[in-house]
This record gives C-alpha cells, sequence and structure tokens, in this order.
C-alpha cells in the first residue's frame, strides 16, 4: 500500500538556515516521519526574509533533497494557477501549513476559499504566532488580516495543530471558539550533539562567563532587553556572541547603539547568521544560552542548547520553564529587573564545581525530550486524523 501524501506550504526551507524555528519544525517531520508518509514541500526561494537562497538551487520545478520532493518558487512567489498545477503534481492526502501569516500560506488559504484549488484535508500550524505576545508586534496588521480571514472564511474546515495544550486557549482567542483543534508537539531531531562530554564545554572559573544569544533579530527576541540588563551589572569577564540574522534593521540599529555603549566593558561577538553546524559548535563553546523572549511556540535553539550543554537563562514566556526546578538554568519574569540582573551575576559568580552540576542538568534534560517516542506518535496520529476525517471531502471543487 503506498504511503499517505502530504504537501508542506512553508515559507522557508533547506538549504537555508535563516528562516527560524519553524523551518526546523519541517525538517525533522519530513526527516523522522519519512518512513509513515510521502513528503512534498512548497518553499519559496528564499533564506529567511533577508536574501535568497543560492543560485544552485532549482527553481519552479520539483527537485529531490533528502527524503522530500521540494518545489523552490522563484522570487518568493507563485501564481494561482501554478498553485493548482504544484498541488496536482504532488496530488497530497493532505495539506500541512506552516504558519497564519506568510505569504504562501495566505494565497493557499485565497486559493482554496476560491476554489481555484482543489478541497484537500488541510492542517494549520501558527507556530505561536497567535500567542497574545507575538500579535501584539504588528497588531494592526495581523488583526485585521485574521478579521478578513475569519469574515471571508479561509479557515473553514481548516484543522489547527497546536504544539501545547497551553497554545489551545491562543488559537481560540484569536481564531474563535468553534474549532478543531489537535495537540502534537514539535518534533526535535533524533538526536544533537551525540556524542557531546563534558570535557568539551570551556572551563568555568568564578568572574567569567560566556553568554550566546542565538536568535532571529527582532523585538520579539527583546535583544534590547538583554543588552540593557547586562549593562546595569558588572560587566568584568562577560563574553557575549550573538547570533541570527536581522529580521528588523530599526531594531538593530537600537541595538548596536547599546552594543557600542557596551563595547568598552564587555567582549561582545555580532557574527549575524550562521549554519545549525556553526551554532552548535558555538554552543558547545559557551557557558549559557540567553533569551528574554516575549514570546516562544516551542523553540528548538532551547532544546539546542541544552544538548550543548548550556544551561538556560529565560523568560517565562517559553515551554521550557521546567529547567528552573531541574537545575538546568534560570526563568525570570521579564517584569523583574533586578531579578535578571542577579540571574545573570550568578552565572558571571559561577564556579566550575556548581557549573558543572548544571550544565550536567541541561545535558541530561535535552536526552530525555529528545528520547520521549511520545512526541513522534502524536505527530503521526495528527496527520492520520486529518486526512481521515475529511476523507470523503477529498476531489470536491
Amino acid at each position: 500500500m503506498p504511503k499517505p501524501r502530504v504537501l508542506v506550504i512553508c515559507q522557508y526551507y533547506l538549504p537555508g538556515f535563516g528562516g527560524g524555528g519553524g523551518m526546523w519544525t519541517i525538517r525533522n517531520l519530513i526527516e523522522r516521519l519519512s518512513d509513515c508518509f510521502e513528503f512534498y514541500v512548497l518553499t519559496s526561494d528564499w533564506d529567511g526574509p533577508s536574501k535568497p537562497l543560492p543560485d544552485s538551487v532549482v527553481r519552479d520545478s520539483w527537485t529531490t533533497l533528502g527524503p522530500a520532493r521540494v518545489y523552490y518558487a522563484s522570487k518568493g512567489f507563485i501564481s494561482t494557477r501554478a498553485l493548482h498545477t504544484v498541488i496536482e503534481e504532488a496530488n497530497p492526502d493532505a495539506i500541512y501549513l506552516n504558519s497564519v501569516f506568510a505569504g504562501l500560506t495566505r494565497k493557499y488559504l485565497g486559493a482554496r476559499r476560491r476554489r481555484a484549488v482543489r478541497r484537500i484535508p488541510t492542517l494549520l500550524s501558527p507556530c505561536g504566532e497567535l500567542s497574545a505576545g507575538a500579535l501584539s508586534h504588528k497588531k494592526g496588521k495581523k488583526r485585521s488580516y485574521l478579521a478578513m480571514a475569519r469574515l471571508l472564511g479561509l479557515f473553514e474546515d481548516v484543522v489547527w495543530r497546536a504544539t501545547t495544550d497551553a497554545e489551545v486557549p491562543e488559537i481560540e482567542n484569536a481564531i474563535g471558539r468553534e474549532l478543531d483543534i489537535q495537540v502534537a508537539p514539535d518534533l526535535p531531531p533524533s538526536d544533537i550533539v551525540p556524542d557531546l562530554a563534558f570535557g568539551d564545554k570551556p572551563e568555568k572559573t568564578a568572574g567569567s562567563v560566556r553568554l550566546i544569544f542565538a536568535s532571529r533579530i527582532a523585538p520579539k527576541k527583546n535583544l534590547k532587553f538583554l543588552l540593557e540588563e547586562l549593562s546595569r551589572i558588572s560587566l568584568n569577564g562577560i563574553r557575549l556572541a550573538i547570533v541570527g540574522e536581522v529580521e528588523d534593521r530599526d531594531y538593530w540599529r537600537s541595538c548596536e547603539s547599546r552594543i557600542d555603549e557596551l563595547s568598552e566593558q564587555i567582549e561582545i561577538q555580532v557574527l549575524g547568521g550562521v549554519s545549525n553546524e556553526e551554532l552548535l559548535e558555538l554552543m558547545k563553546g559557551s557557558h549559557f544560552f540567553v533569551l528574554p523572549t516575549l514570546n516562544e511556540n516551542f523553540g528548538y535553539v532551547f532544546l539546542e542548547a541544552l544538548a550543548a550543554g548550556c544551561p538556560l537563562i529565560i523568560s517565562e514566556n517559553t515551554i521550557w520553564s521546567d529547567v528552573a526546578r531541574r537545575n538546568a538554568g534560570f526563568v525570570i519574569l521579564l517584569s523583574d529587573e533586578k531579578g535578571w540582573q542577579d540571574a545573570l551575576a550568578s552565572a558571571l559568580a559561577m564556579d566550575q564545581e556548581a557549573y558543572r552540576s548544571m550544565s550536567l542538568a541541561a545535558r541530561a534534560m535535552a536526552e530525555e525530550w529528545l528520547a520521549d517516542p511520545g512526541h513522534e506518535a502524536a505527530m503521526v496520529k495528527t496527520l492520520e486524523y486529518v486526512i481521515a476525517k475529511n476523507e470523503r471531502s477529498r476531489g470536491q471543487h
């Protein structure tokens, strides 16, 4: 019996690395579930919002990448006619949308509503975009689109995917109460830094610490807040690596002014976007991962940091709050500025023995998460549910 086919529509995909956590969600989904499903991917030819993929990437036709067939739409755009052709060629049993607001998602939902493409069972994963924190950025534009989408029925018969139970009310508050919502966690890779030993980490001496911030440079990720809190403690001995593509240039300029003010007291490296392999090496060479995010849906980068033996220093707005109980990091309310200063000072003052205990706890927490078979089973169940629920609607226009 042939495997069910799933067409994933996502704005960014490999071989890029600037697409954020949503891109890694899809990569892991395909790599881990390709024995159960046949995957096709429709994506743009951009590596994140700021630059195109290399010229070597084949545009506007199907190509093979790993276990999936991939269609890269040139200039990040696809016409309704081409979208119809792509869907017919893939002939999927289900369509998986990896964003509410991405251009390709809006294109598909609009074409689906106008019946310009065949009606196919559709799963929509908002990837944390409907949380209060995420909706607060560009609020007017997002709220207007959601109101229009509800009015036009763009979400009719869509099955929604929440990554945690906590995301269910976020989706309901933004879209409505009468929704079909399934809960399935994001899939991690099968392993991350599999051969890590504590001896691979840099020595930790009291009064010296290596911090790493790794995320897109945008208001949601709150880099400026981190820089401001660093400016309020004794800075001698602190090294900070800033990794990530600039998504919001105005915001980055405000961060740069803070960096300039700190540069005489703290060693700051601005590394821009790096490959996943390079990021993991940077994390192995760091003591703590710091991200005072306004909101995070899952956040592969947290799991990667833990796997690299980096305890977390994070806000309350993630699913990783258990690190505090597990001695694998610090969780501080964004409203508690003194708490942030104390946590950063504690990381700076920590000696090798205390750090070893925390680093090993971080690694153990990641290994436990990666080994949990329930994540994969939940995702398989969700995709099978979508296909089965809407089976009779296939072929209708």
